[in-house]
């Protein structure tokens, strides 16, 4: 286990640009990989702080742009899918009947629910929203999201130094941190299922 954790930290402090370790990570997962690089931050000061704050907003700020555009332009594609046509129907409904069609809110909202953000996006693509406007909206949203999610984030990278302190070994923390995330998931499935349910039934 020493000789893991040795070789990880070797790679992760042989990384020429830290930077990039956030970007990526907010480029390629969601609000799980951005937390991991919290703790990360937290736990080894490979990468500062303020730096996977402001990159992980910058490459989620990215990402978010990529899908809505894919999604505006690929929208009747997307709706030859079944899954994803029944979704963004739901999402419609949703906006329509919770929101009044207050984008701000259901980008909020959406945010922190499981499989919806993406979904969201779409459907902002599918109502013709113009570029600029979307990301008016969407900006300040990921804003707050990410000082959020990365305030989880350093909360549980202080709780696994602690643990460690006190049972002198990471897995004891690590285990805690998954049960934690399993928690966290189960979670947003289960509001994710009953926005869905509550739509169906309207």
């Amino acid at each position: 286990m020493a000789g893991l954790q040795e070789a990880f930290l070797h790679f992760i402090y042989g990384v020429p640009f830290p930077f990039l370790i956030p970007l990526l990570g907010a480029l390629a997962g969601g609000e799980e990989t951005i937390i991991a690089v919290c703790i990360l931050s937290v736990t080894t000061g490979a990468v500062s702080f303020p730096t996977v704050v402001l990159w992980s907003f910058i490459g989620t700020t990215i990402k978010d742009s990529c899908v809505f555009l894919f999604g505006r332009h690929f929208i009747k594609y997307l709706e030859t899918k079944e899954t994803i046509r029944t979704k963004i129907h739901t999402m419609g409904a949703f906006v329509n009947r919770v929101t009044h069609k207050n984008y701000f809110l259901t980008l909020l909202v959406t945010k922190f629910l499981y499989g919806m953000r993406v979904i969201t996006i779409f459907y902002m693509g599918r109502e013709r929203m113009a570029f600029p406007r979307f990301l008016s909206y969407n900006v300040p949203v990921t804003a707050l999201w990410i000082v959020v999610t990365c305030t989880i984030g350093w909360f549980a990278g202080r709780g696994l130094v602690s643990v460690t302190r006190v049972f002198g070994d990471v897995v004891y923390g690590f285990s805690i941190l998954i049960f934690a995330a399993i928690a966290l998931y189960a979670l947003q499935i289960w509001l994710n299922k009953k926005i869905v349910e509550d739509e169906n039934r309207s």
